[in-house]
């Protein structure tokens, strides 16, 4: 998607059509409009809170020369729905989305 939406935690953001289908894929309805309207609810939740980089991740980055900080991982509890977030100069690109057992999370501070 070419749109550019507001969300109060993340900012600007683009939703990549691999994040539609995604959720296209996983709903009962199978409206690819419905779904873009249930991502962007979920992205401008106050639920939404920001993953720390995996340290593995962060490590293989760093070996391959790239940087951890042009990737975030934002996570939405209620749903247990992780997207993959790639940082742009004015917005953020919601790059994937995952289904996410939420069992072993901590949420908030410790």
């Amino acid at each position: 998607m070419d749109t550019i939406i507001e969300t109060s935690k993340l900012g600007p953001v683009k939703i990549s059509c691999h994040v539609i289908a995604y959720f296209n894929n996983q709903s009962e309805h199978g409206d690819p409009a419905k779904s873009y309207m249930d991502v962007v609810s979920m992205l401008q939740s106050q639920q939404i809170e920001k993953l720390e980089v995996p340290a593995i991740i962060a490590r293989r980055m760093l070996q391959n020369g790239d940087s951890p900080r042009g990737i975030e991982f934002w996570v939405h509890p209620d749903s247990s729905k992780v997207f993959l977030v790639v940082t742009k100069d004015s917005y953020r690109l919601v790059e994937r989305a995952v289904l996410q057992c939420m069992d072993g999370f901590v949420f908030g501070e410790a």
